[in-house]
């Protein structure tokens, strides 16, 4: 399965706003343990470097590690720089800086597309792509 994004529809195969119990029961999706009071499910998908967030049964983000393609491009180990150009819009704000287990990673946000680009030491190494269905 390639990993595509959609902005504000979907991410590989998984449609923001869909039921996620057909991709469990599928076996594409397993159950990570709960966090208490987080009010979100997390999933991870089999094979990939990626999770998967359900809320009341629906899919509301999805975050990426190994590949995350737009335009047919793998934002994931490209230069910031590149990313921004790939995605054709600056970022919606300044970057801010968050400690991410031992290493510090810049997240740019880009409001538009529902997006964070975590970047460590000026490459992207992760994306969270997200849709509000209210």
């Amino acid at each position: 399965m390639r990993v595509e994004w959609v902005p504000l529809k979907r991410v590989a195969n998984f449609m923001f706003g869909s039921a996620v119990d057909p991709y469990v029961t599928d076996g594409y999706l397993m159950a990570l343990p709960d966090e208490d009071g987080v009010g979100w499910r997390a999933y991870g998908v089999r094979g990939r470097d990626m999770r998967v967030y359900a809320e009341d049964g629906e899919i509301i983000s999805i975050a990426c590690s190994d590949e995350c393609c737009l335009k047919g491009r793998n934002l994931i180990g490209l230069p910031i720089e590149d990313a921004i150009e790939v995605i054709g819009t600056p970022p919606s704000s300044e970057p801010e800086q968050q400690w991410i287990i031992h290493e510090r990673q810049t997240i740019y946000y880009f409001d538009e597309m529902e997006a964070m680009l975590w970047v460590h030491r000026g490459v992207v190494v992760s994306i969270t792509c997200s849709h509000t269905t209210e």
